[in-house]
């Protein structure tokens, strides 16, 4: 994980400019949650997209891009999908 000291915000012109499925931002920050998020298995919020875990308020992580209203990020070892309006993208300094 990264902290918000490390982090440079992208304005929204940035946010929209993806190539090929991937933002042009390399961590995302938990932003909009009340404590926690859940960390889906996949890009859905049905229950065939098992919950891998929670991440909360602060807490920065690689991001993969894009899946509809999706974040795909690397957590852990693992991919997962936290809900597009609980993100914000970040360019590392």
């Amino acid at each position: 994980m990264y902290t918000k000291n490390s982090m440079i915000p992208i304005d929204e012109t940035a946010l929209s400019a993806v190539v090929g499925g991937r933002a042009a931002a390399e961590k995302v920050q938990i932003v909009s949650c009340c404590q926690f998020c859940k960390v889906r298995s996949s890009a859905s919020s049905q229950t065939d997209a098992n919950v891998i875990g929670k991440a909360a308020t602060g807490d920065c992580y690689d991001f993969e891009g894009w899946e509809g209203n999706w974040a795909r990020i690397r957590y852990g070892s693992h991919t997962g999908y936290v809900r597009k309006d609980y993100v914000t993208l970040f360019r590392s300094k």
